[in-house]
């Protein structure tokens, strides 16, 4: 990826020199192509916070700045190795704070992490069950079982960190979670987590928006209706129903989507977005550019998976 976009780099310069009559040194074109690859190798940080990435992602917005004279002066050599070594010495010490889980400040008031289960019974003749969740930095798994209640929901949640709410109402069938960071507060916390345990072989619909969270969805022994989800900064993995046919609509911004397909279930996949990696290996692509799974004649069911999304990798994974 990284030789591509330093390729598309250095065409993008010759062209530009050429159409505009512009006259760019051949240090500020070696100086924007270290910047950028830099820039692109720290993005990574949204993948594993690591000292590295942020070292060079910093390092790189430096070169870039610096080649378009964003600076009061150019810089010279040993600034600019000074500022490498500043670069690094700050992103190590930045992912080391991240990934410790310990607070950057620590208040006269620290509340224990609160460990919940809760259970919803199902009373009423409604037959779509409704769920609905907002979280942000949390652990979420939704899967399925045998048991009496429509919904058990087990919780560990920082109340110091994060305000939550779960809001049931029978009459409708329909759950509601919310678990937002607080905005006022300025720790590092540990992510919350959520596990989401609903009645077999019932029809849902889901909707759900997160932010820089893990999400875990199980759909193989439910009848889903539709679902849709709003993603940013996160890593989500899906199984799709195998019990009816089903629409998933998704809306991803700089996240990671793996999407594991049971054997007999087919696919139909929609993708409109840019600057993504796409590994769609075992689907067909049809002339109309949506994808199929090599199956989708033969399934006993289709999911009908439509994306739209900027940034982010996406995968399809046979199971």
């Amino acid at each position: 990826m990284i030789s591509g976009i330093i390729s598309i780099l250095i065409g993008g310069i010759i062209l530009l020199g050429i159409v505009f009559k512009l006259t760019i040194s051949f240090n500020v074109i070696i100086e924007l192509i270290i910047g950028i690859s830099l820039i692109v190798s720290g993005m990574r940080i949204f993948k594993k916070i690591k000292g590295e990435y942020i070292g060079s992602l910093l390092f790189g917005l430096i070169l870039v700045m610096d080649a378009f004279k964003l600076f009061p002066e150019k810089l010279k050599f040993w600034p600019i190795v000074l500022l490498m070594i500043a670069s690094y010495f700050i992103g190590y010490g930045l992912a080391n704070i991240l990934s410790s889980g310990k607070f950057l400040f620590k208040s006269k008031k620290h509340h224990e992490i609160e460990k919940n289960i809760m259970e919803f019974s199902d009373n009423n003749t409604n037959e779509l069950k409704k769920i609905s969740f907002d979280v942000d930095w949390t652990k979420f798994n939704l899967n399925s079982n045998n048991q009496d209640q429509l919904f058990k929901l087990k919780s560990e949640i920082n109340k110091d960190i994060f305000r939550s709410n779960m809001d049931f109402k029978e009459d409708e069938s329909a759950l509601k979670l919310k678990n937002k960071l607080k905005v006022s507060n300025i720790k590092i916390p540990e992510k919350a987590f959520m596990n989401l345990k609903i009645k077999k072989q019932k029809e849902y619909e889901i909707k759900s928006n997160v932010s820089v969270s893990e999400i875990f969805f199980d759909l193989r022994d439910i009848y889903l209706k539709n679902m849709k989800l709003k993603s940013t900064a996160s890593k989500i993995i899906i199984i799709p129903s195998e019990f009816t046919d089903s629409i998933i609509d998704l809306d991803l911004e700089i996240t990671s989507l793996t999407v594991k397909l049971p054997k007999k279930v087919g696919l139909v996949l929609n993708h409109i977005g840019e600057l993504n990696l796409k590994n769609f290996e075992g689907l067909f692509q049809r002339d109309d550019g949506s994808y199929i799974s090599s199956n989708y004649s033969d399934a006993n069911q289709i999911v009908y998976l439509n994306i739209s999304s900027e940034m982010s990798r996406l995968g399809v994974q046979i199971i």
